[in-house]
């Protein structure tokens, strides 16, 4: 890797980061050291899955970075790509409090079914965003072919005599019709198991052993193991349960996932031709989520799916129960409640796109997942007039998590007001309405650490005093279908609302490229023409109430395009983009 591109990604997702003391500035350098050995190693493109039009913001430039700080990251780049090792890692940078694949900026697709070895933070940069850092483990597995097919069905390790490496290296080694396969990791081609997940799609298990028995032997071709398409590939898997680490945490936040129990399948045995496949047994399953007991058991369906929106390959299962109902939930944000007819459910292995040479470190076992018919109501702390009606949710239950989502929430009648800033130059006060939708997606996670998150659309008012029109009036800022995300733990609530097509969401459907009527603003001794505004991001820290924005950023961009002209100091570098800082 060249020094300048290591340099680079290293300044964009370290460097402006807050410290405020020598200590603090200290562990960011030990954790920049670690991230830089990763990096080295790392396709640049996947640290990151989330960018928003703020980032192009003068606040990010490379010349806000502190000269000693720019001058520590030259030398730990240089010391790093001295050593020109590979640490085994890949690193993940996370804006989001909860890791699920459902919600963008929390888990690259890359990492889904694995598990991060260590976590890093949460950091503030200087838009007062938290940041994350996941470092996930490669492991080293052997990769099993169908001849013909471009992606391996199943990676694993297994003992030998010789060492694998030794084994590829020479063709006249006799290659084995039966492998043992080791504790650890094995990832499974997810289209193999349900034919309707994307050939590059993989579902990762945690095992303590297991074997894999070929009906013929297997054979070299080039350094990849193959076997023959009709071939049967018999497992036998006996599964690990993921230990919830957390279960010890003591924080009103969390407790309903840290009070679930569960017990996954313990074997899981199947057989693979380059046609199809055939589940010979999956262990019988139980759980405990909001005070409602289930049992699980598979009677053999063959019928499995992959689900998209869950990013899940499911196995059917049938429950001893018709029905669930929440009879406890402790959470002081987020609450579930009700009772209703359970439809369906299944064993739910997560699916990731992963990298064949250095895939991860698995999660676990998989969770347990219910889907329910329209009834259950949720509501948080805030929300007014009406709860959301959850349509048709899905209840996943692993250790240390409890996820639920709903494509087709109902939110009619439902409101939350958040107040901003108030000072001398408006001693009324700014904020922000939001009114929930008849229709809109919804996710919910909280986690045994203590993190809760939920995630919707709405519509949002934006009552802001600043920015001004040349004759004193401010901007309007009325979005739609606009991304809601609130999350909290014991020390910090946070809140995200982000539009970046708010024009377009005020025209007719039928108009592609609408006209837009400008408008001037004043900026020092200089005037300018722009758009109304088309995008807002705000975030920032609630009160206890969720009623006030303490601390907090919003973001505005003017124009549906980004190319806006750029002007020297003391004129705004990048007139497409302002930023409101406030503290209360």
């Amino acid at each position: 890797m060249a020094p300048e591109q290591l340099l680079a990604i290293l300044e964009t997702v370290t460097g402006h980061l807050h410290t405020a003391t020598a200590e603090e500035e200290q562990t960011l350098h030990s954790v920049q050291e670690q991230i830089a050995s990763t990096l080295a190693n790392q396709d640049l493109s996947t640290v990151s899955n989330q960018q928003f039009s703020f980032a192009d913001s003068d606040l990010f430039l490379r010349q806000n970075i502190e000269s000693g700080r720019l001058s520590r990251l030259d030398e730990i780049v240089s010391r790093t790509l001295q050593k020109n090792d590979d640490n085994n890692y890949r690193v993940f940078v996370r804006d989001i409090p909860v890791r699920t694949t459902q919600v963008k900026g929390s888990v690259p697709s890359w990492a889904a079914g694995a598990s991060p070895e260590k976590t890093l933070g949460p950091f503030s940069n200087k838009g007062g965003r938290k940041i994350w850092f996941d470092f996930y483990k490669v492991e080293k597995l052997i990769a099993l072919y169908f001849q013909g097919q471009s992606m391996p069905v199943i990676l694993f390790n297994a003992a030998f005599r010789e060492t694998l490496f030794q084994k590829l290296a020479n063709a006249h080694v006799e290659l084995v019709k039966t492998f043992n396969i080791l504790p650890g990791s094995v990832w499974i081609n997810a289209h193999a198991l349900a034919p309707s997940a994307p050939s590059d799609k993989y579902v990762g298990l945690k095992v303590k052993g297991g074997t894999i028995n070929l009906d013929a032997l297997p054979f070299l071709q080039g350094i990849e193991l193959m076997v023959d398409p009709n071939i049967n590939i018999n497992v036998e898997l006996q599964l690990e349960q993921k230990v919830d680490p957390d279960s010890g945490v003591d924080s009103p936040y969390g407790k309903d996932a840290r009070t679930a129990t569960y017990q996954l399948p313990a074997t899981f045995s199947f057989s693979l031709t380059g046609s199809g496949k055939n589940i010979t047994a999956v262990g019988n399953a139980s759980c405990n989520i909001y005070g409602q007991g289930i049992q699980f058991n598979w009677a053999g369906n063959q019928s499995t799916l992959f689900d998209a929106s869950l990013n899940r390959v499911l196995i059917p299962w049938k429950t001893d129960v018709d029905s669930f109902g929440v009879s406890s939930c402790q959470s002081p944000f987020c609450s579930i409640s009700g009772k209703e007819k359970i439809t369906e459910s299944w064993w739910a292995l997560p699916g990731g796109t992963i990298d064949i040479n250095a895939p991860l470190q698995a999660d676990g076992n998989g969770a347990v997942l219910i889907q329910c018919e329209k009834g259950l109501r949720v509501t948080w702390n805030g929300l007014k007039e009406e709860d959301v009606v959850l349509s048709k949710p899905f209840l996943l239950g692993e250790p240390g998590r409890i996820g639920i989502t709903d494509l087709q929430s109902d939110g009619l009648g439902a409101a939350q007001l958040f107040n901003l800033w108030k000072d001398k130059t408006n001693p009324h006060g700014t904020s922000v309405n939001l009114i929930l939708l008849e229709v809109a997606p919804f996710i919910f996670n909280t986690t045994s650490k203590g993190d809760e998150l939920l995630m919707t659309l709405c519509n949002a008012s934006v009552n802001a005093d600043r920015p001004v029109k040349v004759n004193g009036e401010p901007f309007e800022i009325r979005s739609k279908n606009s991304l809601l995300i609130l999350g909290g733990n014991a020390s910090l609530r946070i809140i995200y609302l982000y539009d970046d097509n708010i024009i377009f969401d005020n025209t007719a459907p039928a108009i592609l490229a609408p006209a837009v009527k400008v408008q001037s603003i004043a900026l020092q001794n200089a005037l300018f023409t722009v758009s109304p505004v088309n995008g807002c991001l705000l975030f920032g820290e609630c009160d206890e109430s969720w009623g006030k924005v303490t601390t907090g950023n919003l973001f505005l961009t003017f124009g549906m395009y980004s190319y806006l002209p750029t002007l020297p100091d003391p004129y705004l570098a990048n007139l497409n983009l302002l930023l409101r800082q406030f503290r209360i």
